[in-house]
């Protein structure tokens, strides 16, 4: 089994407050993504179909997607998206 940490700050981090004021099941699918992604071979990256699976609608997962992306929580990558900096936070295996 692989552990997520968030900081106890991470409510008030202003990426996670502009996430929230634009659509605020945008942190549901990062949490969501976040524990979906370190039980996977490449912890930090989200394939582009996983959050229309997270969020029971493509469309919607989509949108969200785009919401982390424009607040700077993921990041664009090939086939998908991956966490921003993940590398410097996620917990050693």
């Amino acid at each position: 089994m692989s552990w997520v940490r968030y900081d106890d700050h991470f409510d008030s981090h202003p990426k996670v407050i502009a996430a929230k004021a634009r659509a605020m099941d945008s942190i549901t699918l990062h949490l969501l993504a976040n524990t979906w992604s370190a039980r996977t071979t490449r912890p930090g990256f989200v394939p582009a179909d996983v959050p229309g699976d997270l969020m029971n609608s493509k469309r919607r997962g989509t949108f969200l997607a785009g919401v982390l992306v424009e607040v700077g929580l993921w990041e664009p990558a090939e086939g998908g998206w991956q966490f921003h900096d993940h590398t410097d936070y996620r917990a050693p295996r």
